[in-house]
């Protein structure tokens, strides 16, 4: 639009040179060429931002691997559970094995406590060892009570009523052959997986999720130079990857900041990435910010499978065409 103005404009000021033209009829025709380009940027037009997304678990508790332990046994995705019911049970012989030895320091200390209790009166020398004994029964008894707790979390269970719903799949490590791992406790898909028993759980494993599965959202991956124009409320079209003539719709509730490492591996996979270089879309540059935007979908289909990546619309308004070149123009050049 604004190049054919500008070989307009420059016409203009090679004919007023030459005088091929006059002054008196040229300067209304720049009037009115201005205007019209004036009145070309300030015409409101729609305004939207795209952002690749991946389908989650709305309103749904997290539950984790506290002590680490190999899966011994599990339930199924998708099985009903109430709160308190079992999902899994690990396996870890470390803590049975301090258990018994701390259980046996304690009931030594507690006979050598007694013991000098019943002595004090006719041992004066007994009475000044007495609290020391004391605070390591304390003591052990304490780490006792710590092996009791650590024991009964490998026996995860549903902290509510609900549906047990898988985590995102792992991608299948690539074990460092100098390290001698035992590659049987490499696991890969969700430590649900049938596949994955026997297999080694660390702390802090993503088990699964416990809740509705009818209640799902998006989250949107956004560029840092888009954030700006998104605002909760806002209206959004989502279109799956999987079924490109089945469009879902949602409103923008949160916004959140992350690293550009954390993108979901499910964006990054499916070519959505924010950043797009040599043609190809791409994890963005090391360092870069991205933002995690969460998206409650309206309108629920049966057909709409958890972690299905697909490319989202939101609908940022109405702006001036020179605030859309603008946008445009600064995209172009952070990109670079």
């Amino acid at each position: 639009v604004l190049f054919p103005l500008l070989r307009l404009l420059l016409r203009f000021r090679m004919d007023l040179r030459n005088s091929t033209v006059r002054r008196g009829r040229a300067i209304p025709g720049l009037l009115l060429l201005f205007g019209g380009l004036f009145a070309l940027l300030i015409i409101p037009v729609t305004h939207n931002v795209s952002a690749g997304f991946v389908i989650g678990p709305a309103e749904a508790q997290p539950v984790y691997v506290t002590v680490p332990g190999n899966v011994v046994q599990s339930l199924h995705a998708e099985t009903a559970v109430s709160a308190g019911d079992v999902i899994a049970t690990l396996g870890n012989p470390y803590p049975k094995r301090e258990r018994a030895k701390q259980a046996a320091r304690v009931e030594e200390l507690t006979i050598q406590l007694t013991g000098m209790e019943r002595r004090r009166a006719a041992d004066s020398t007994v009475a000044f060892r007495i609290p020391a004994t004391r605070d390591a029964l304390n003591s052990a008894k304490e780490q006792l009570a710590r092996l009791d707790s650590e024991l009964d979390d490998l026996t995860i269970t549903s902290p509510e009523d609900g549906t047990i719903l898988l985590p995102p799949n792992v991608s299948p490590a690539q074990p460092d052959k100098q390290a001698h791992v035992d590659t049987f406790n490499h696991w890969t898909g969700t430590p649900l997986d049938a596949q994955n028993r026997g297999a080694w759980l660390e702390a802090r494993t993503l088990l699964c999720y416990v809740g509705d599965s009818q209640k799902l959202q998006a989250t949107l991956t956004v560029d840092q130079t888009d954030i700006d124009y998104i605002k909760p409320g806002q209206q959004v079209t989502l279109q799956l990857q999987s079924s490109p003539g089945e469009v879902l719709s949602g409103t923008i509730e949160e916004m959140a900041q992350r690293d550009a490492s954390q993108m979901p591996r499910e964006i990054t996979a499916a070519g959505l990435a924010p950043q797009q270089q040599g043609g190809r879309f791409s994890v963005a540059e090391a360092g870069r910010v991205t933002f995690q935007v969460r998206v409650r979908i309206s309108t629920i289909k049966k057909s709409v499978s958890l972690y299905s990546p697909g490319m989202a619309r939101v609908d940022c308004g109405r702006h001036s065409t020179a605030f859309v070149l603008w946008r445009q123009f600064r995209q172009t050049f952070s990109a670079l």
